[in-house]
């Protein structure tokens, strides 16, 4: 915090911090504040930069995007954007999507299910569609 010399009580110069509330005028505490309400200006007083407000997701943005209005830097191309899954044939629900873990040609492929669990009344209707594969051209299988 910037300190200055206390003016209340001139025996003691003793070095009090200024309350940063009160440079921004919104100090509630009043005569009941522990730190000064000197009469120094606001423009006299700097407040150091660690007590500066930093802008929100500053650590995410670059200037370069906030000057550059026209910058297509965080837009993703309509090709990468992942297509909603299937609805399952049973149910119409979205499917969900599992990945093979099993040792295999199959593993790490992708794979869309019925989306219930099947216990307690929630029965599975069967429907399996493995997702495409990248960078080939492979039709889309669907078993049910």
């Amino acid at each position: 915090m910037t300190e200055i010399k206390s003016t209340n009580d001139p025996e003691k110069e003793k070095s009090v911090p200024v309350c940063s509330h009160f440079l921004k005028g919104k100090c509630t505490r009043g005569n009941n504040c522990r730190f000064s309400h000197a009469s120094a200006s606001v423009s006299d007083v700097q407040i150091p930069k660690k007590l500066k407000r930093k802008r929100p997701g500053a650590q995410w943005r670059s200037r370069q995007a906030e000057k550059n209005p026209n910058n297509t830097e965080d837009v993703v191309p309509i090709d990468m954007t992942k297509a909603p899954p299937p609805l399952c044939k049973g149910h119409k629900e979205p499917c969900v999507q599992r990945k093979v873990l099993k040792e295999g040609p199959n593993k790490n492929r992708e794979y869309f299910l019925c989306p219930r669990s099947g216990r307690a009344g929630r029965k599975r209707c069967g429907f399996f569609q493995w997702c495409e594969r990248k960078g080939k051209n492979k039709k889309l299988k669907t078993i049910l």
